[in-house]
């Protein structure tokens, strides 16, 4: 006797969800996941979410690993992160440092010579300047400070407005894009995701134990060994559910956390290297001596926020498809990566 738990998959799949070996209505399973989003999917996704999902078949992953669709989300995310997302982050990287290693050293030569020579200039002879006149040479060296600020950046190609909104520009849309085109994938009527388990997910001990026991038993019966693998596959939780291990939504979130403080590190030490070659301010680098690692209060808002929305993705991430999971995790490794290689050449400054 079979024990409950054991179902045959669809011909030609390698497994299929719990609920339908359980004799749930699959359609009211299907609206509940479908209910929530599909409304509001754009069909011009349609194209981009059945490409995703036949990428595997059409390249032989289907014959070659067990998690053919997990492998290939994989696969495409180094692809998109290696082949645009670090590309970019290293033109931003050698723009940053451009500004800060000729640009500020410049400007701050600059912001000493633009005011003394405006007020040797403007500044009345013999007699204190009139508060009107204050206003006057001040308004004129905040203007000619702008004017060179603006000549400096443009001669050296550097601007940091530009060099952040680029960087934004590419990586959320792209983010963003292959998101909802593996929700859609998700919640397709006819998506195969449904029938792949969650590489993560491992069945219940004593479940899989009588899974081997009914297993030998109809192989001392003779039955046929393919249906042998059909009759004794166990189902479970797939890349078109929630993850209810609520591991993948922990690790999203706790990479998320380790790249928002390497990040924050990198920079801390990219400053203080700047100061140690003298890149900065001199009047700012002296503030700094009293405490290493005080940072201003913009930077720390920031950092904080960043940390705040690490600790969020935990709850999104356990309110998703598990595909979703598997491309925001590989893209977080991505980013860890990359950040430890960044942090690393700070080290060796």
């Amino acid at each position: 006797m079979i024990p409950m738990g054991i179902r045959a998959p669809m011909h030609g799949f390698r497994a299929r969800p719990a609920w339908i070996s359980s004799g749930i209505d699959t359609k009211l399973v299907r609206r509940r996941y479908q209910s929530t989003a599909s409304k509001f999917t754009p069909g011009w996704l349609d194209p981009i979410a059945r490409f995703l999902v036949s990428a595997p078949e059409t390249v032989g992953l289907t014959s070659l690993v067990p998690y053919p669709y997990t492998v290939s989300i994989v696969l495409m995310t180094i692809l998109l992160r290696g082949g645009i997302s670090v590309p970019m982050t290293l033109w931003q990287k050698k723009r940053t440092e451009r500004l800060s290693q000729v640009v500020v050293p410049e400007w701050n030569v600059w912001k000493k010579q633009i005011p003394a020579s405006i007020l040797h200039r403007e500044a009345p002879r013999g007699m204190p300047p009139t508060p009107e006149q204050q206003t006057q040479i001040q308004r004129q060296i905040q203007r000619a400070l702008s004017e060179k600020w603006k000549h400096l950046v443009s001669v050296h190609n550097c601007s940091p407005w530009w060099t952040t909104g680029m960087s934004l520009l590419v990586n959320i849309p792209l983010f963003v894009l292959v998101t909802m085109a593996l929700r859609q994938a998700a919640l397709m009527p006819d998506s195969p995701l449904v029938n792949e388990l969650l590489a993560w997910w491992s069945p219940d001990a004593t479940l899989a134990a009588q899974v081997a026991v009914s297993k030998q038993l109809l192989i001392e019966k003779g039955m046929d060994p393919g249906s042998i693998q059909q009759l004794t596959t166990i189902g479970g939780p797939t890349l078109t559910g929630r993850d209810t291990t609520q591991i993948m939504p922990i690790v999203v979130g706790s990479l998320n956390m380790l790249n928002v403080e390497l990040s924050q590190w990198t920079r801390l030490r990219r400053v203080q290297n700047e100061e140690a070659l003298g890149f900065t301010n001199p009047s700012e680098q002296s503030s700094r001596t009293m405490d290493q690692h005080t940072e201003p209060l913009r930077e720390r808002v920031i950092g904080n926020l960043l940390r705040a929305g690490a600790v969020v993705s935990i709850p999104i991430a356990s309110s998703v498809p598990s595909v979703l999971l598997v491309y925001w995790t590989t893209s977080a490794l991505v980013t860890m990566a990359q950040n430890s290689y960044f942090a690393w050449l700070e080290t060796k400054k």
